[in-house]
């Protein structure tokens, strides 16, 4: 059985990014997000940016991506 940690636990915040999807002239298929490239606080995910083999890959990274959890600033 897990125990729940007590403390000062909460639900992370929602941010909305709009990845779009573009096809390079080498037929890959890549996810850009402009609010990832734009935050210089934080690395861009995984995914963003990088060659993609199909549009449905494509497609579920950018659908995961729209809506992703905001990390929470260390104090």
């Amino acid at each position: 059985m897990v125990t729940p940690v007590q403390g000062n636990v909460q639900e992370p915040e929602m941010q909305n990014h709009h990845p779009i999807i573009t096809q390079g002239p080498d037929r890959t298929w890549l996810v850009e997000c402009a609010q990832c490239r734009n935050d210089v606080t934080s690395a861009v995910p995984i995914g963003i940016g990088m060659p993609l083999q199909d549009r449905e890959t494509a497609e579920r990274l950018r659908d995961n991506h729209a809506a992703r959890p905001v990390r929470a600033a260390a104090s």
